[in-house]
């Protein structure tokens, strides 16, 4: 035990030192896509796959940075911001957080990263990172809205035609150190419901690559149910694929509050959030790390604020109100154009 504490401090010492400096970070960079260059032909391979091949889309990829900074890579999130129509001017020390972070939690890194400026979603959360790091803040909006499908309106349209009356529903996700447990039977009922009620003609199922590789699909396969994934998270067309899911969904559906639910909300595709019990289990070592990041006024805040949008989203409606669109522009912000 004492062994393996000393070693986590000692990766934990590297991970900050390289993460703070702009030319190890460089060299991490460098050494990086040239050990792992094999995965830039497999991510290009991926572009070209079925939505619903997606055994193949949520296999393995090794660390192929297109950024300095690790956090901009999760998702593909800098280069498809990059490519996007607007062609956003994000810089080397530029620090992309990947996703909707609830509550005064500030990651360490954010902190003593060599970034000078911080990309963010909303107000709301420039103001919580301007409290706790000295650094500028950016914010740009659900980075969803940037993004080109990947798909093209053509292809979009011909899968639209086969696939009918969509209700794409996305899972309580697994990470890499924990897994997201919850009954699946009862999801399947409650999918079964709003399926009748809306009268839908197909249930895709978006899950994420951790649950695909953990063989979590069998259920919904059974049930005649699609399967697709936006990806691995070093696959960075990720962001460009989930525009291309929920752009054929004419309604979406969850089991948890995550960054999907403004995501659909911001491209006009309303959302239900089915209040069921969702259990963090371990899987690796990390799932300690994971548990401790937030402190008591952290998980405080964060529960307030994943309360509020959870309870906007609990009743079924086949609309998106004003209430709910300006709850979504508190937390992932405001469209930029």
């Amino acid at each position: 035990m004492i062994q393996f504490l000393i070693k986590n401090n000692v990766l934990d010492q590297l991970r900050r030192l390289i993460i703070g400096s702009y030319y190890l970070s460089l060299l991490y960079y460098l050494y990086s896509r040239c050990v792992h260059c094999v995965s830039l032909r497999h991510i290009e391979g991926r572009k070209n796959k079925h939505l619903f091949e997606f055994e193949e889309l949520a296999k393995n990829i090794n660390y192929y940075p297109t950024s300095l900074i690790k956090d901009n890579c999760f998702y593909g999130t800098a280069k498809a911001l990059q490519d996007s129509p607007q062609k956003l001017d994000l810089k080397n020390r530029c620090l992309i957080e990947h996703g909707l972070i609830l509550g005064e939690f500030v990651q360490k890194h954010v902190e003593y990263s060599f970034a000078d400026t911080i990309v963010t979603f909303s107000e709301y959360r420039k103001t919580i990172i301007e409290k706790k790091v000295k650094k500028k803040v950016v914010v740009i909006g659900p980075y969803i809205k940037h993004v080109a499908p990947l798909l093209s309106q053509e292809q979009l349209a011909e899968m639209k035609k086969e696939l009918g009356k969509c209700l794409v529903v996305f899972p309580s996700h697994s990470i890499e150190s924990t897994e997201a447990g919850f009954d699946i039977d009862t999801t399947i009922i409650e999918i079964e419901r709003v399926k009748r009620l809306l009268d839908v003609s197909t249930v895709i199922i978006c899950m994420y690559w951790k649950d695909i590789q953990l063989q979590k699909f069998h259920s919904y396969l059974l049930k005649g149910y699609k399967i697709t994934t936006a990806g691995h998270s070093f696959d960075y067309y990720f962001l460009n694929r989930l525009k291309s899911i929920i752009s054929l969904a004419d309604f979406t559906m969850s089991n948890n509050v995550g960054t999907h639910v403004g995501y659909c909300i911001s491209l006009n595709k309303p959302h239900y959030i089915f209040r069921q019990e969702v259990k963090q289990i371990k899987l690796n070592s990390d799932f300690e790390r994971e548990l401790t990041q937030r402190n008591k006024k952290d998980y405080i805040t964060y529960n307030n604020a994943r309360e509020e949008i959870a309870e906007m989203f609990s009743d079924l409606s086949p609309s998106i109100n004003q209430d709910m669109r300006l709850l979504v522009e508190r937390y992932w912000g405001a469209e930029i154009s």
